[in-house]
């Protein structure tokens, strides 16, 4: 490249960086020469969703910002060009000039535009230059995870694809970056141990039959979702439909088996035990929390429904099943998590693959499966006579995994079952917990609705 027009394009991009203004941070920790740490201020930016790639994204928020508003008011350019990344709805978003207040803001003609006020945050940042694409960003974003992975920061949210430059500025000058907002160490402790005492907060709000306790915990937008039933949104919906148990219950306590933090939730895997309209009553269930700020934004429970409403008093049936023992049995010390997650993982591929002889081998000589059938398996041979029973017919199985992890020791997989039995497929909610040692499963117990399972099956269920 000749001189003369290497300096032109160099003049070209400084003046383009130095006319549009850029979100402000703070530089917070350097790694090589791509990788940053930083702290940005709170912003305003203007958002709409892309219904038709990146093009209709950028014609909906230019189209704003060049006079479709209110006052007919052009506002500056800004950079960068933030979209984001994901395979949900994908929206593009431009930072507002700090000149403005977000109530100073005119008011888009067009109803696809929205403000949005980003409080501060720290983000971790990778720069790249070139024409960003699909390929290219997914290249630069599997790098950055693979540094916070091995790092003392842990993502907080989603990322974003982030272009500073017009479509005019050469590749090998174009400056781009892939931004996530992420937490350090102290503070992914500071709001676990929030978290946890947000849960244990609720616990003893049932516990004492604090109720009104119970809704603010909620709050407006918390969701209740039973699993089986439909989700129940906000406090004053949750109180509608717990005003039965106001009245009828009059002791409730959570024996707890075992409790704490399942990737971003709370699980908490307990015996409800219980008083209701004068009859004593328990069951085993399965919570998962995700709390945020002090609130629980939602509740996930797994349980036999006719279980529960025997025990209430309102129907007359057996249980599925009886409990569980109720103390972790495993020594803690004979595997590490991750050979215990790999334990769990095989024994989800060998039903995957409808492999009965390799699931039978992952148990235990005195290893018990709560749940599977009416009295808990035991044993390798107790697994063998349950697959030859129902296998010809299980032509399908997978697992569609939430969440899944080690708490305390045991492996907890939250999940759907996707099944095919007897030619009729369904899907099922299901959470089980494993206690593994010395590579095999010691207890094995699966959360589920029996009749919901039935009905997944095609077997028509239980009144």
């Amino acid at each position: 490249m000749k001189p003369l027009v290497l300096a032109l394009l160099f003049l070209l991009v400084a003046v383009d960086v130095a006319a549009i203004e850029e979100p402000n941070y703070e530089l917070v920790a350097e790694y090589g020469d791509a990788i940053e740490i930083r702290h940005y201020e709170p912003q305003v930016v203007a958002a709409t969703v892309m219904s038709s790639g990146q093009n209709s994204g950028f014609r909906v928020l230019a189209g704003y910002i060049f006079g479709g508003n209110e006052r007919e008011e052009k506002i500056a350019m800004t950079a960068p060009v933030s979209t984001s990344m994901g395979d949900g709805t994908t929206e593009m978003q431009f930072m507002m000039p700090s000149e403005y207040e977000r109530d100073q803001l005119p008011k888009p003609a067009d109803e696809r535009v929205v403000f949005k006020e980003l409080p501060a945050y720290t983000a971790a940042v990778i720069r790249f230059s070139g024409r960003a694409n699909g390929v290219m960003a997914k290249k630069y974003w599997a790098e950055l995870q693979s540094f916070l992975a091995d790092s003392d920061w842990q993502m907080s949210g989603s990322p974003t694809l982030n272009q500073y430059n017009p479509p005019w500025i050469p590749g090998y000058f174009r400056r781009n970056e892939i931004i996530v907002p992420v937490l350090s160490k102290q503070e992914i402790d500071a709001v676990n141990e929030q978290k946890l005492a947000t849960a244990k907060d609720m616990l003893d709000a049932w516990n004492t039959l604090d109720w009104e306790r119970v809704y603010q915990l909620f709050g407006e937008t918390g969701v209740l979702h039973n699993v089986m039933l439909e989700p129940t949104r906000g406090n004053a919906e949750i109180r509608t439909r717990f005003k039965a148990f106001e009245d009828g219950l009059t002791r409730m306590e959570f024996i707890v088996l075992n409790m704490g933090l399942l990737g971003d939730d709370v699980v908490i895997e307990r015996l409800d035990s219980f008083e209701f309209n004068g009859r004593t009553g328990m069951v085993p269930v399965t919570g998962v929390l995700s709390i945020e700020e002090g609130q629980v934004k939602e509740w996930r429970e797994y349980y036999d429904r006719n279980w529960l409403l025997s025990e209430m008093g309102v129907i007359d049936a057996e249980p599925p099943h009886p409990l569980a023992p109720q103390d972790v049995s495993i020594d803690r010390n004979s595997m590490s998590d991750d050979e215990r997650l790999a334990v769990a993982e095989a024994m989800l591929d060998a039903y995957r693959q409808l492999d009965w002889e390799a699931a039978a081998n992952l148990i235990a000589d005195d290893g018990v499966i709560h749940y599977a059938e009416k009295d808990p398996m035991v044993g390798p041979e107790a697994m063998r006579k349950h697959t030859a029973r129902i296998g010809a017919l299980l032509t399908h199985v997978d697992f569609d995994v939430r969440n899944m992890g080690v708490v305390n020791g045991v492996v907890m997989i939250e999940r759907f079952d996707e099944i095919e039995f007897n030619g009729h497929r369904g899907r099922v909610p299901v959470f089980g917990a494993m206690e593994i040692e010395d590579g095999k499963i010691k207890v094995w117990r699966e959360y589920f609705d029996q009749n919901q399972m039935m009905l997944a099956m095609g077997i028509s269920p239980k009144p």
